[in-house]
């Protein structure tokens, strides 16, 4: 029988990769003011960082275990699935899913099973995608947990932002940093920790050393970098795209990337002018193998 994956939508893949698997990425609610908006349905990233830029402050929210109640009863009995999901580590979409999992099997026999990567954006986009690759080559749903917790273990992810006031927003920064941090064009390299959180690598002043402590971040913790598709999300910011590819192809001999722009609900926290960068290196301790 073949696994069939559900993600959600901090997995910030290409639409190109959501079609061709046929997904129906489970929505974050993003919020503003008084009204709800879904993430890739009912409001798009452009939409989110156009509107960000000229002082419009989002916010997200949980998703509820009444929607993913909605999500799980549209599952068939008789059919077996995965859902590949975003770092508890950064939201209790893991735990509330369980939840609505407990709910749903009172009305109906569902065969899902819950994985949490601890990993965001793209790093847990990437790591679905070896799911899929998996399920379309047959592999049953013990093999394919086991390639996801693999693949998991080994996700690295080297954020950065423009304004750390997003990320005094979010809760991830005090405000007197935030503040100070800004007037001197303090510019954090962030990580995903081996819990699933996000933390302060390194700490950097002004954009021409930001792209070289980028680098260097990924050096030091990349293996085989270029043997790798290399992924890479960012919040309106191409050309910034456009110079971390050729530093990473002239430095590290990376000849494959996949770009997508952050969708509403990573965004909505780092803001317009963002960039992650996702690759495998040594393992960071999420799964114990």
């Amino acid at each position: 029988m073949k696994t069939e994956i559900l993600i959600d939508s901090a997995s910030d893949l290409p639409k190109e990769v959501i079609e061709k698997y046929k997904l129906d990425p489970i929505p974050i609610p993003v919020i503003l003011g008084e009204e709800t908006f879904y993430d890739g349905k009912t409001i798009t990233s452009e939409k989110l960082f156009k509107d960000m830029k000229e002082g419009i402050v989002y916010k997200t929210s949980q998703v509820t275990p009444n929607q993913y109640l909605e999500r799980f009863r549209k599952l068939d009995e008789g059919k077996e699935y995965l859902y590949v999901c975003f770092s508890s580590g950064l939201t209790k979409m893991y735990e509330t899913s369980n939840i609505a999992l407990k709910m749903i099997k009172e009305e109906k026999n569902i065969d899902l099973k819950i994985i949490d990567t601890k990993c965001a954006s793209m790093g847990y986009g990437l790591v679905a995608l070896e799911a899929l690759k998996a399920a379309e080559e047959g592999k049953s749903r013990d093999e394919i947990t086991e390639i996801v917790k693999s693949t998991a273990d080994r996700m690295q992810h080297v954020f950065t932002v423009d304004d750390l006031d997003y990320l005094f927003r979010g809760g991830r920064l005090n405000k007197s940093s935030a503040v100070i941090g800004n007037m001197l064009s303090i510019k954090p390299v962030l990580q995903v920790d081996s819990e699933g959180k996000l933390y302060n690598y390194k700490k950097v002043r002004g954009n021409k050393k930001l792209l070289v402590e980028i680098i260097d971040t990924i050096k030091e913790n990349q293996l085989d970098i270029e043997n790798q598709t290399v992924g890479i999300t960012h919040a309106d910011d191409m050309e910034k795209v456009e110079k971390i590819e050729e530093l990473m192809m002239k430095e590290l001999g990376v000849q494959s990337f996949m770009v997508a722009s952050m969708g509403c609900a990573i965004g909505a926290h780092t803001g317009p002018g963002a960039i992650s960068i996702f690759f495998l290196g040594e393992k960071t301790g999420r799964f114990e193998q």
